[in-house]
């Protein structure tokens, strides 16, 4: 029976996921048209103000790394992009700090949004999930195949908090479900290290500097190589998750078959 199975991608579930990278990317387009366009303009006054914003970062010492989890955990929660929470985590507090920081607020918010979901809004996440035919449909195979469709989940360009409360509804969980969170820390470090690199670079256009030298040469490469890397997992998991859910419509069907098959022969 299992060889019989249909395996092909789900068209519906590869056009939702194709509708997601299209707003994503043209958001990410947008954020560096406008950093090239403040940089270009006013590269002096955005310097300015960025070092304001520094020093009274600095101001706030340790408590600066505890205000922004709190506001990435808070922010998170009601879906705003995370993506963008990183990029400032970038700008504030430098590569090493803003990762720390946005891992552990995404962590936590995580963990709030699972529970949420779990204990305080399950029926109302199921009723917006059966408007959206697509995630209902992930859902389902997720709660097939727990741990591998939540990892490749992460891969997918869905947001963080619509794949929490939409995991914590189905029930599965905590353990694999946090494990399963930590596969999107290097995306939220790449974003993080976009923030970190649009900060030097409104540095250096300030400062005149001519020509690239090799921090900024090894700054491009990198960005390159993990934008690359991330662009091809995640349409490898949007295949191998759009597989799934149709190989789960096919297992359903052939149930259903199957049981309708034993019941006309037991007449």
């Amino acid at each position: 029976m299992r060889n019989t199975i249909k395996r092909n991608p789900d068209p519906r579930v590869q056009r939702f996921f194709a509708r997601l990278l299209t707003r994503e990317v043209l958001a990410y387009l947008a954020a560096g048209l406008l950093l090239a366009t403040a940089i270009g303009v006013a590269g002096e006054e955005v310097v300015r103000h960025l070092g304001a914003l520094e020093s009274w970062v600095a101001g706030l010492g340790a408590w600066s790394l505890v205000a922004f989890v709190a506001l990435l955990v808070a922010g998170t929660t009601v879906f705003v992009p995370v993506s963008l929470l990183s990029i400032l985590a970038g700008v504030l507090f430098g590569f090493e700090l803003g990762t720390l920081a946005v891992v552990v607020g995404y962590l936590l918010g995580a963990l709030l949004q699972y529970e949420l979901a779990r204990r305080g809004l399950r029926a109302r996440v199921q009723r917006l999930l059966a408007s959206r035919p697509s995630l209902l449909a992930i859902q389902a195979a997720v709660l097939r195949r727990e741990f591998g469709l939540q990892v490749l989940l992460r891969l997918t360009p869905l947001n963080p908090a619509t794949a929490n409360y939409m995991l914590g509804a189905s029930g599965v969980r905590l353990g694999p479900y946090l494990l399963a969170s930590l596969v999107h820390v290097p995306s939220l470090a790449l974003e993080v290290y976009l923030g970190y690199a649009g900060r030097h670079a409104a540095r250096l256009a300030e400062s005149g500097s001519a020509g690239l030298h090799l921090r900024e040469l090894s700054m491009i490469v990198a960005l390159c190589a993990g934008v690359s890397a991330l662009v091809i997992a995640s349409r490898l998991a949007r295949k191998a998750i759009a597989g799934a859910v149709a190989a789960d419509a096919a297992a359903v069907e052939a149930t259903r078959d199957a049981s309708a098959g034993s019941s006309d022969a037991a007449r």
